[in-house]
């Protein structure tokens, strides 16, 4: 079944009995002001797909990538298997139920003409979706009965009613099993929670499930992939409290309590596949009544947070307030929290936390009182307190913004970011994570291939940035040393590198061929203390010849290729746990090569040599796999390139006949380049694929230093330099020996 985080609407609010107003909606489907904020309501099975809401309209999102709105009012539910997501669009106040492709193209409505030519439906939406995405099921106003709404399935693309529900009563469709056989909702005459009655629905007909305690209404959300097990919530009898509720088998209705000593009340919005493990939210005491999401396996209930700490996981702070869904075996848990913010929260070691249920070490205090009871889901839109009033001690635990939607099982591997189930992977910490936080970690991982490229061009217009300095006469050889030291400013983070260059070279007449070998590293620091670094060997092989004039003033021509390989180490850390800083780390190869010619006019004027140049580099970073921390994930091999112009001047100014002083001043133009996007999948849950980005266009760079005889052939010099507007490296000293002979 994998996750699920469909709405909750309540019965009572949408379509022709309560026509909404223009602009408005039910508090499910709040429209945003802000959009910023975003409702998640379905994920895939193999977690690479979010939707939901965004901005009063429609949206597709994955874990890391920047939200899309696809056209729309909203996304419910999107199918297991990734191909359909299916919602609503509000055409001149009016509800149509869509549907779009995976990738979030193509929007359709969906058939209001009923398949059996009995008539139409005014009004629709769509809510739940089987694994195939062939089966999908809803509710429809019927423009020929008396029927205000009424469940619905479209098979095939075909419009028709669930039939069998009583004479005169409304019914909604919320959810379908894997293979779109088994729908399960709730029919009622009044509201669900005055008179509702849970069901499940097949071909063969029309179950009603039990009441709760003798009580007067239920709701069914969500069902088990096999179609045995329904959760959802109903009215228990004597005092109303509304309460999470599972039916197995067709059987009565169990509660599955709270976590307030029953003060409160719960409600159940998604189940593992095999119906083990149930998610929602509850009401818990802690000096006062707050809604926590809960965990519910073998008759044991617990917050999320409770359920983290048994599993030796250290929460800083209770934070959660729904679980919207869950994965097959319910170690995954994703839902919303008291930010609004989404969250994932899993066990990875086997140890699901036991049945203790906690209690008062899930308090808190930040949703506590108004913040998520009364008005918010009572009254009003969701059509005379929905929840029972204050009755579910928060009010979050009925209508409003949480919500169950099968999503299916499936395979999350495949593609670049590995095979089998989950594209393998290194450990994985238990945890809780945002699902910004992760985002913006991923970017900075993702800033590596930019470290790289910068390493290329430190071994092209670092050490080597002054080519001329390395001629040797006719006939004669020349060797070297050099070493430089700096720091570096780029996308990803500041840090440091150091090289060191060893090279010689033969002057064969018409041309001198160079050669160097040479060796850097890199430490580039990234958000929250993590760090990235690399190590490299290089190469390079340069040819300069004169063109035209003489010697000492005259153009030459210099061509050179580089090649770098290397490793990178990269520590990505995160927020988790309620604000912990963790580490997920990953070691990869990388590599680059690189091309640069260059004319340069020695003494063009006196002691001035102007140059121009046209370098391309490209680096790679390979596919690696992460360990550690509770939201590991899978790199895609990840390739840079840029094709960067130069033009300037270099000076040489004798001081003495042996001490000269030196400088540099030249520009810097990006012509083009390109950078893969980063790509992967955080283990266990979503893909994720964050845009490249390129660095400025333009910057400047500027150097000082001396030169000074140390023998009549050798000859030491130093140079302290810096770029301004954006460049890799932002200051450094190079210090070099050469020999002639």
């Amino acid at each position: 079944m994998g996750f699920r985080a469909k709405n909750y609407l309540f019965a009572t609010t949408i379509l022709a009995g309560t026509v909404i107003p223009a602009g408005a909606q039910e508090s499910a489907f709040d429209v945003l002001d802000d959009t910023s904020q975003m409702e998640a309501w379905g994920v895939s099975s193999d977690g690479t797909i979010v939707v939901g809401e965004l901005g009063a309209q429609a949206m597709r999102v994955t874990v890391g990538g920047t939200p899309e709105q696809i056209g729309g009012q909203d996304a419910l539910a999107i199918s297991g298997d990734g191909s359909t997501i299916v919602g609503f669009e509000i055409i001149n106040t009016i509800d149509f139920a869509v549907r779009w492709n995976g990738d979030g193209s193509g929007m359709q409505q969906l058939s209001t003409s009923f398949a059996d030519n009995s008539g139409s439906a005014t009004e629709t939406r769509a809510y739940g979706v089987s694994h195939d995405g062939n089966v999908i099921v809803g509710v429809a106003v019927d423009s020929t009965t008396s029927l205000d709404q009424f469940a619905v399935q479209w098979a095939g693309g075909d419009l028709s009613r669930l039939t069998g529900m009583p004479a005169g009563s409304k019914s909604f469709a919320y959810d379908v099993s894997a293979d779109g056989k088994s729908i399960v909702g709730t029919y009622f005459s009044i509201v669900p929670e005055v008179d509702g009655t849970a069901f499940i629905w097949t071909e063969s007909g029309l179950t009603p499930l039990g009441m709760l305690n003798g009580g007067t209404g239920a709701v069914a959300r969500a069902i088990s992939n096999d179609g045995s097990v329904v959760v959802g919530r109903a009215v228990s009898g004597g005092f109303p409290v509304v309460y999470a509720v599972r039916w197995e088998n067709g059987g009565p209705a169990e509660s599955l309590g709270d976590l307030a000593s029953g003060a409160g009340g719960s409600e159940a919005f998604d189940i593992s596949d095999d119906g083990k493990v149930i998610v929602g939210t509850t009401s818990v005491y802690n000096g006062g009544i707050r809604t926590r999401a809960f965990r519910w396996e073998n008759g044991a209930m617990q917050t999320v947070e409770d359920w983290l700490r048994n599993a030796s996981v250290t929460i800083a702070e209770d934070v959660t307030l729904a679980a919207h869904g869950t994965n097959a075996d319910g170690s995954v848990i994703v839902g919303k929290a008291t930010d609004d913010r989404i969250f994932i929260a899993r066990v990875t070691n086997g140890d699901t936390g036991g049945g203790d249920t906690g209690g008062g070490d899930t308090g808190g205090g930040d949703t506590g009182g108004g913040d998520t009871g009364g008005g918010d889901t009572g009254g009003g839109d969701t059509g005379g307190g929905d929840t029972g009033g204050g009755d579910t001690g928060g009010g979050d635990t009925g209508g409003g913004d949480t919500g169950g939607g099968d999503t299916g099982g499936g395979d999350t591997g495949g593609g670049d970011t590995g095979g089998g189930d989950t594209g393998g992977g290194g450990d994985v910490d238990s945890g809780l994570v945002f699902v910004e936080d992760v985002a913006d970690s991923l970017a900075d991982a993702g800033a590596t291939s930019s470290s790289v490229l910068s390493n290329m061009n430190i071994q092209l217009n670092g050490a080597g940035s002054r080519p001329l300095d390395r001629r040797a006469s006719p006939d004669r050889s020349i060797v070297w040393a050099t070493g430089d030291l700096g720091s570096l400013s780029q996308p990803g983070g500041n840090g440091n590198f150091g090289l060191v260059e060893f090279g010689g070279g033969h002057n064969f007449g018409p041309v001198q061929i160079n050669g160097t070998l040479g060796g850097a590293r890199q430490s580039i620091g990234t958000a929250l203390g993590g760090e990235t670094e690399l190590e490299t060997l290089s190469a390079k092989l340069e040819a300069i010849s004169l063109v035209h004039g003489t010697e000492d003033r005259g153009l030459w021509a210099v061509v050179t290729a580089a090649g770098v390989i290397g490793n990178a180490d990269i520590r990505r850390n995160y927020l988790a746990n309620a604000g912990s800083v963790v580490t997920s780390k990953g070691t990869t190869d990388i590599s680059g090569v690189g091309l640069r010619g260059r004319a340069q006019w020695e003494n063009a004027l006196p002691n001035l040599s102007p140059f121009a140049e046209l370098a391309w580099s490209n680096a790679c970073m390979d596919r690696y796999t992460e360990s550690g921390g509770p939201a590991p994930a899978i790199f895609a091999k990840k390739c840079s390139s840029e094709t960067l112009a130069r033009y300037g001047v270099d000076a040489t100014v004798p001081v003495t006949e042996t001490f000269r002083v030196t400088g540099t001043l030249q520009g810097v133009h990006r012509i083009g380049g390109s950078n893969d996007a980063t790509s992967g999948q955080l283990i266990g849950l979503e893909a994720f694929s964050l845009p490249g980005s390129q660095g400025p266009e333009d910057w400047i760079r500027g150097g000082a230093g001396f030169e000074v005889d140390v023998t009549d052939q050798s000859v030491f010099s130093l140079m302290v330099s810096g770029t301004a507007g954006g460049g890799s490296s932002n200051a450094w000293v190079s210090a070099s020996w050469r020999k002639a002979f």
